[in-house]
């Protein structure tokens, strides 16, 4: 153990000792009853301790089950809120629920706690708050689909110095691989922690996290077109991050190896030295290879004569040209009405 990890842990123990000594004898502190523990955690996000203290035991008198609270009428749960504030978060919640819509929630780390001094326990800690974000979701809707949301931000929280750069990506394939374990799907969202000007930095870190998703059995890549840590949003960088994944993507498939794709009667008909192009297989089978739209391949002398563009400019190009160009297809009347529902329940 290094002096720095020797600092840190030393550093939570004295946070742990102060916090027993004195720590508020708050009510939510002496149950184990998740649905009760979930509604303080709810009412505390945006409420001061002392407001939400005398209104959670009221709260639970009214509702004091998630079955209970799942078939009150929606007007009964925001009377009984009245007060609190910032009801739109419930009404998303039941309104994605009953929509089917999947759902993935953050779990903010503990002030106080004891922070992760290796990645072992940076692993524990989030996928701990994962997992109980996955409970909470049941209690509140049974059934709700749910996904893992393993962001770089959100890892950082927990687990300083092991949610970003290559840490990230190593983090990240461990997680998911306990997520699949568990039988979540996950969601990968580590956009580069550099500006999209650091084009190498930029791009390497885009391409790990999207291969490493990929290889650890990740559902969903998120936050494309993104960097500087998710802080700055490129169009260009949503053309790079979409040819990047689309490679990724055919990687990931894997290659399917049966006759049709040996092709051992092809190859015993063209014989060496032979022409495959010409091939019925081959013409067949031409459009399953992967190809690049900005990744330029080209000779260093075509390059240089038709000036020396890089990727980024022709992304840059590229985007203007999808914007200038795309027409937003109209809504079948099912889908429209589907959504203005969803906004309805929503109060949106």
């Amino acid at each position: 153990m290094d002096r720095h990890d020797a600092l840190a842990r030393e550093t939570a123990r004295r946070l742990s000792r102060w916090y027993r000594a004195h720590r508020r004898n708050l009510p939510w502190r002496r149950t184990q009853d998740p649905y009760a523990i979930w509604i303080s955690e709810i009412m505390l996000q945006q409420t001061t301790v002392e407001v939400a203290e005398t209104r959670w035991e009221r709260f639970l008198a009214r509702f004091p089950s998630a079955r209970d609270l799942a078939h009150a009428p929606e007007r009964a749960v925001l009377a009984e809120w009245s007060g609190l504030g910032y009801y739109a978060r419930a009404r998303n919640l039941l309104a994605c629920a009953r929509a089917g819509l999947v759902c993935g929630f953050f779990v903010a780390p503990l002030l106080g706690g004891e922070r992760p001094a290796n990645r072992s326990e940076a692993l524990i800690a989030v996928h701990a708050a994962a997992l109980a974000a996955c409970a909470a979701t049941q209690l509140a809707a049974p059934g709700a689909p749910y996904i893992v949301p393993a962001l770089a931000a959100a890892i950082e929280d927990h687990a300083p110095g092991f949610g970003l750069g290559p840490a990230g990506v190593a983090t990240f394939t461990q997680l998911a691989q306990l997520a699949v374990h568990a039988g979540l799907p996950i969601a990968a969202g580590f956009p580069p922690t550099r500006p999209a000007a650091d084009e190498w930095l930029a791009a390497a870190d885009g391409t790990f996290v999207a291969l490493a998703a990929a290889l650890a059995g990740a559902s969903l890549l998120a936050v494309a077109g993104h960097t500087d840590g998710a802080g700055v949003f490129s169009p260009a960088q949503l053309v790079l991050d979409a040819e990047t994944w689309s490679n990724v993507a055919a990687v990931g498939a894997g290659i399917t190896v049966d006759d049709e794709t040996l092709a051992l009667e092809t190859i015993a008909a063209v014989g060496i030295g032979g022409n495959a192009l010409a091939q019925r297989h081959t013409r067949r089978h031409l459009g399953d290879v992967w190809k690049p739209r900005l990744f330029d391949r080209t000779a260093f002398d075509t390059w240089e004569r038709e000036g020396r563009r890089s990727a980024p400019q022709r992304a840059a190009t590229l985007a203007e040209e999808l914007i200038a160009g795309h027409e937003v297809p109209p809504l079948d009347s099912e889908k429209a009405a589907t959504l203005r529902r969803i906004m309805q329940e929503a109060g949106l």
